[in-house]
């Protein structure tokens, strides 16, 4: 397991160390976290954990909005580009860390929301159980979660390396080396 985590992390930090200039589709918030802003304010929501912030897009957004956010990640170079980002964008209520999604290290009850955008599929099932306990753990009762994950609907089901049972490893472009 020690060594499928460490490949993972690999592969995360070759593909921020490569990307130079942003894409488009990693500087703006995809459409469901922008929609949830006025759900976030109507049940009073402050504190936010963005867990697998990737560059920040999301953290950057969110604090523009007045939520004091902190966004986690695996890669060293995501978290450094997100900083940069939050420093570029002058967003002074976000804060970044390396960290994982499987032992988030923060005490319990401290965030209202947590976040997290196409970062848990890319687990094994253990380590989502591990996730989800540790998104349990960290939000106040009746906390907010704002997740999207693969489905067996998705067309890539079945596809690629079964690592698991119904559970597959597909790679993407960016992996292909």
């Amino acid at each position: 397991m020690f060594k499928m985590k460490t490949e993972k992390r690999k592969v995360w930090e070759e593909f921020y160390s490569g990307l130079g200039q942003l894409p488009e589709w990693l500087r703006k918030p995809v459409p469901f976290v922008v929609e949830a802003i006025p759900f976030f304010k109507d049940h009073a929501v402050r504190a936010v954990l963005d867990m697998g912030c990737g560059v920040g897009r999301h953290c950057v957004y969110l604090a523009k909005k007045g939520f004091d956010v902190v966004g986690i990640d695996t890669s060293r170079n995501a978290v450094g580009m997100a900083e940069a980002r939050s420093d570029i964008e002058r967003t002074a209520n976000v804060a970044f860390l390396l960290a994982s999604m499987t032992n988030l290290p923060f005490r319990g009850g401290c965030f209202q929301a947590v976040i997290s955008v196409s970062v848990m599929h890319h687990a094994i099932t253990k380590e989502i159980n591990m996730a989800a306990e540790e998104i349990r753990r960290v939000l106040i009762d009746g906390g907010i979660l704002l997740a999207n994950l693969l489905s067996v609907e998705d067309h890539r089901y079945g596809s690629g390396q079964e690592v698991e049972e119904g559970t597959f490893r597909v790679r993407e472009d960016f992996e292909e080396k």
